[in-house]
């Protein structure tokens, strides 16, 4: 079956969601309520038609009754998706800023990024080739953390493995050098020198315990394809918890189209287009 999920919002009754929402917050381990009901609704509709039901309330109530498939939320819910160099020229974009980065903070030994919701990893890999191609260059050395709350989604970003057939040639070719053709040449593997740069976290970034953890320890942070999936409280939530994590001079990252309202409330100004440097 398949549904018109922009039709079905409107008429998803709220005790429904409400409980499909409480049941997704304690499978996922954080509380999906940051994400616009839009949202959360058209991932349910989705996971009702992998699983075959009809309707959202006879879901929900094979759900709640069979632990093994409730998980299969963990697939469905998750932001976006994901691909290689998304906007290659945004890419070009941050790769200049990434370059300078060295200059603003002479003293570190090396530069720490955090790609947040990183998903299957693509965007990690992406940064890892643009940190790589970085450090031939001019011996600027990255390290690179995906952050994500799938725990599904983080094992297969770990493996480094991804069909070919799913990506364009340009940004294969892009890709040279940082993965390598498997034997029949329907899979790319990421190589080691580039994996090294690279560790995965499963966490929810906006957590205290997280944010906590991670206290001014980054030089810029990636968060692309997110906030514009978020309610604008939780939007304020992970932009304070950006700025808590990064270092005074460091950069947050957005999607094309995504921006920070009123910026310097935050303690943030724009310096590029969809890039904020965090001013104290």
């Amino acid at each position: 079956m398949s549904f018109k999920t922009d039709n079905l919002i409107a008429d998803v009754d709220p005790g429904v969601l409400n409980r499909l929402i409480d049941l997704a917050s304690y499978v996922v381990k954080m509380d999906v309520a940051v994400f616009r009901r839009t949202h959360l609704v058209r991932r349910f509709y989705k996971l009702a038609d992998f699983l075959g039901f009809s309707t959202l309330e006879v879901m929900l109530e094979n759900l709640e009754r069979d632990a093994e498939m409730a998980f299969e939320i963990g697939r469905f819910l998750p932001i976006g998706y994901c691909e290689f160099f998304r906007d290659l020229e945004a890419y070009e974009q941050i790769a200049t800023h990434m370059a300078a980065l060295p200059a603003v903070f002479p003293e570190d030994e090396s530069i720490e990024i955090m790609s947040a919701g990183c998903g299957t990893g693509e965007e990690v890999y992406s940064l890892a080739c643009t940190a790589y191609d970085l450090y031939a260059e001019s011996n600027i050395y990255f390290r690179i953390e995906g952050v994500d709350i799938s725990r599904v989604r983080l094992n297969r970003a770990a493996e480094g493995m991804y069909d070919t057939g799913k990506i364009s040639l340009d940004v294969l070719q892009r890709m040279y050098g940082c993965f390598r053709l498997n034997k029949n040449r329907k899979k790319i593997l990421v190589e080691e020198d580039v994996a090294q740069l690279i560790t995965f976290s499963q966490a929810d970034f906006m957590s205290e315990y997280y944010v906590q953890n991670r206290n001014q320890a980054f030089h810029l942070i990636a968060c692309r394809y997110i906030v514009s999936a978020l309610t604008p409280e939780a939007v304020a939530k992970a932009v304070r918890a950006f700025t808590a994590m990064l270092k005074p001079g460091g950069l947050i990252w957005l999607a094309v189209g995504e921006y920070v309202d009123k910026p310097v409330i935050y303690n943030l100004e724009q310096i590029d287009a969809n890039i904020y440097r965090k001013t104290d």
